[in-house]
């Protein structure tokens, strides 16, 4: 979108990112519920779990509700931002991985 290409528009690509989003939520109340991870306890699941809607708010902000070329580059290094968050904090086990 910020090249001013119009195939992430596309309704294939739209719903595949549907899609994706769904199952990274059910895969988080999965492992939460069948492992018994409880997020409450293991900040790092809990931090994931939120993070994850905010990440796709800021990819709709990016792909299709900012109004201008900056606030659609805003959303979506906010959106990367969020998403290698939510990769280091998998990784690591630990919400709070940059400080230690």
């Amino acid at each position: 979108m910020l090249l001013r290409m119009r195939w992430p528009m596309l309704p294939v690509w739209r719903v595949t990112s549907v899609v994706i989003d769904i199952v990274l939520l059910s895969a988080g109340i999965t492992l939460w519920w069948l492992i018994r991870h409880n997020p409450i306890h293991e900040s790092w699941l809990a931090v994931k779990l939120i993070l994850l809607p905010v990440y796709v708010a800021l990819g709709t902000m990016a792909l299709k509700k900012a109004d201008s070329t900056p606030k659609r580059a805003f959303y979506y290094l906010a959106a990367l931002s969020c998403a290698g968050y939510m990769f280091m904090t998998g990784l690591t086990r630990n919400a709070w991985w940059w400080m230690s």
